[in-house]
């Protein structure tokens, strides 16, 4: 289970670095960590083992949450 949630947290990371998006500092950088490792961990508990799901529900989850933070016209 840690390596599949290792390799999973560690793909979800470089998917979000990839994709361009920019943190600003490094707490930032640390929170976006933060909210990807905790929900694949709370993913695992519930028992959820799939890597391509934790990655890919990791990264819808980080998405929303920033678009919920996102200031509104």
């Amino acid at each position: 289970a840690i390596r599949i949630l290792s390799a999973a947290f560690e793909e979800a990371w470089q998917a979000l670095l990839r994709s361009g998006a920019k943190f600003g500092s490094d707490r930032r950088a640390e929170e976006a960590r933060d909210t990807l490792a905790k929900y694949m961990i709370e993913q695992a508990k519930q028992g959820e083992l799939d890597q391509r799901r934790l990655q890919d529900g990791a990264l819808l989850h980080f998405t929303r949450s920033n678009l919920r933070r996102l200031p509104r016209d």
